[in-house]
């Protein structure tokens, strides 16, 4: 459960991912969102629904906002960042100090996994505090990440992947979900870093291990995500990369 009591809505089912084919969400029950995805929606996620499985990742993206009790059709991306993924110890200490100016932004983001018992406190406030934009969940189970991975269009690792970390950062390229992280050795094997002027790559780094670092990187992405093309093709390439 999430800090407002919101689970992953049972109405909602996310397919098996079958290779070549796009990921599939199945609308059961009466209450879906398609009554929501009419020509009103901003003409940002308009053209963001276009391109590689991005239909298919806009349709994630409401189904999860909507499940969690979040606000809809953000102007800028959702964020996800898995616990378990991450060093215990450091990514809390990279995150909390900037978490505020964060979610100043037009922006969701969710947070999965246990943390410390003071940790959680503090992200349970924050979850009140911001409760339209962030939602903290403690629970963690492998139908709940994959859920919020292909629901989201970043996934955050402010400190050195653990050994799970390797195969979660795949299955979100895959998804087209885009890290921005923590410049180790291990990542920079997995991930190419995004350079804007040759138009390469498909991940944000930072290098120095501070939050403000952090939340430049953050803020990287968020202004290569308004700039359609070059996001369409970076999360193409992110694809290709997970599924090769």
């Amino acid at each position: 459960m999430g800090v407002n009591g919101s689970a992953i809505a049972p109405g909602w089912v996310l397919a098996p991912e079958k290779a070549g084919k796009k990921l599939d969400v199945q609308q059961k029950g009466k209450d879906g969102i398609a009554q929501r995805l009419s020509k009103d929606q901003p003409s940002s996620f308009k053209a963001h629904s276009a391109g590689v499985d991005q239909g298919d990742k806009f349709l994630c993206m409401a189904g999860l906002l909507s499940s969690l009790r979040l606000a809809s059709f953000p102007q800028g991306p959702v964020f996800v960042l898995i616990g378990q993924i991450v060093r215990r110890d450091r990514w809390m200490d990279i995150l909390l100090p900037i978490l505020d100016r964060f979610l100043a932004e037009d922006v969701r983001l969710i947070i999965l996994g246990s943390v410390r018992d003071k940790d959680g406190s503090t992200l349970r406030f924050v979850a009140r505090k911001h409760v339209s934009k962030f939602s903290y969940l403690q629970e963690y189970d492998s139908l709940r990440v994959r859920h919020v991975i292909r629901g989201s269009h970043m996934l955050l690792a402010p400190a050195p992947l653990e050994e799970l970390g390797g195969t979660l950062l795949t299955q979100a390229l895959r998804c087209g979900t885009i890290p921005v992280a923590y410049a180790k050795r291990d990542l920079r094997r997995l991930v190419q870093e995004y350079d804007e002027i040759s138009n390469t790559g498909y991940g944000f780094f930072f290098y120095d291990s501070t939050p403000n670092a952090f939340l430049d990187s953050i803020r990287q992405s968020i202004d290569i995500f308004h700039k359609n093309e070059l996001w369409q093709s970076m999360v193409a390439r992110a694809i290709l990369a997970g599924s090769s």
